[in-house]
């Protein structure tokens, strides 16, 4: 298992190195606020290889953060280390991490996770701006 914690301090070490690179110092604590209440609900969760789960969230957010790069959006990096907290941790509630991190966050997580919280109104397609909508039309959206 020791091995499984060195991982994790490992990934978190790069994680907030690339946390530096895109984002103001403001939203790097937001984001790691986000990783360590990810990290505490999943305290003692166990993936198969036996990796500590929170490792997935980080994943997650490192992919997301790779994608995006200049554009990475604090938001959708805590949505991404939060997104199995509601489903994995049955003592933190909706209401909990909408107070903690806000309802835009709290709604990702929601909706990703199908937690019955608030439902997040998601314009069809046609009713982006232009600018939202780039690469939607040829690959077959409106």
């Amino acid at each position: 298992m020791s091995s499984g914690v060195n991982v994790l301090e490992d990934l978190t070490a790069n994680f907030r190195q690339e946390l530096a690179r895109f984002l103001v110092p403001e939203d790097v604590a937001r984001v790691e606020a986000a990783l360590e209440f990810s990290r505490a609900a999943h305290d003692g969760q166990f993936r198969r290889s036996g990796e500590p789960y929170v490792t997935h969230c980080i994943h997650v957010a490192m992919i997301l953060m790779d994608l995006l790069r200049r554009r990475t959006d604090p938001v959708i990096l805590q949505a991404a280390l939060l997104h199995d907290v509601l489903e994995d941790n049955l003592n933190i509630t909706y209401q909990d991490m909408a107070n903690r991190f806000g309802e835009e966050v709290t709604q990702l997580v929601s909706v990703q996770a199908g937690t019955g919280g608030p439902r997040l109104q998601v314009p069809r397609t046609g009713a982006l701006p232009p600018d939202r909508r780039s690469g939607l039309d040829q690959a077959g959206g409106a």
